[in-house]
């Protein structure tokens, strides 16, 4: 019977193993961000397909049930809307300033298509 090299490397948890092993370490924290980020691209489906990467599409599905990766992605849901927030918060002297001359443009068009 042929066997994955991770499971028979670690045969006391079989298809249940992080990249060096049976514990989660730092190395898969780091592993995990990237992971995500080309799901939330939507980028998943091209670089670690079912079909063609299945060690790599396993461990994703792992990671999934991982329950500090389920709570910190809890925490990054509510994260999204305050960073939007801040960045509106950042732009809007700019966005002050441009409605600003957009209205003096205005009155001076208008101005001076008075005086004609």
């Amino acid at each position: 019977m042929e066997c994955n090299y991770l499971d028979c490397v670690f045969p006391d948890k079989p298809g249940d193993t992080w990249l060096f092993g049976p514990t989660f370490t730092a190395a898969d924290i780091t592993f995990s961000v990237l992971l995500h980020r080309l799901t939330l691209l939507g980028m998943d489906s091209r670089f670690f397909p079912a079909a063609t990467c299945p060690h790599t599409h396993r461990y994703r599905q792992q990671l999934l049930r991982q329950p500090a990766f389920i709570r910190i992605q809890k925490e990054v849901s509510g994260l999204r809307f305050t960073l939007i927030w801040e960045d509106f918060k950042a732009i809007s002297p700019y966005m002050a300033a441009f409605a600003g001359v957009g209205v003096t443009a205005g009155l001076a068009y208008l101005f001076l298509r008075r005086l004609r």
